[in-house]
């Protein structure tokens, strides 16, 4: 269907076919695409697509979308929940090292808002001084 008997049907008889257009279907396989590598489920992709967005689709279409989105004929990996809780982590430490905080007050810091290790387990206190000093490389090493 050309863009002018779209707008023809949009604008004389009130139907909006822009969901048949290339830019539609495209917008929705990125939304697909960007929700799946945060760590969505298809159900909870379909969920928010409607909620938030007014596509219905089922769950089968959420994989096809993402591979469609990613030129690829498998679905690509995602960052686990462990890199993610981890890059968390060491954003909220190089705030706080830069707002002049000491080791131990990061530490307290980050316990009082609930964080945690990586692994899920209790935060300590080599833990920070090891990922400001090696990981995050914020100051030099202890000598």
């Amino acid at each position: 269907m050309t863009q002018s008997k779209i707008k023809h049907l949009k604008n004389y008889c009130g139907i909006d076919m822009r969901v048949n257009t290339g830019e539609y279907i495209n917008r929705r396989y990125k939304i697909c695409y960007d929700l799946y590598m945060v760590g969505y489920n298809a159900y909870e992709i379909v969920d928010i697509l409607k909620r938030e967005y007014g596509y219905v689709i089922s769950s089968d279409s959420v994989y096809k979308s993402v591979k469609r989105h990613a030129n690829v004929s498998v679905l690509p990996k995602r960052v686990n929940k462990k890199t993610i809780a981890s890059n968390r982590l060491d954003e909220r430490i190089t705030k706080l090292f830069k707002k002049g905080k000491g080791d131990k007050e990061i530490l307290s810091v980050l316990i009082d808002e609930g964080f945690k290790n990586a692994d899920g387990g209790e935060l300590k206190l080599p833990v920070i001084v090891w990922r400001i000093e090696n990981k995050l490389k914020l100051r030099n090493k202890r000598r």
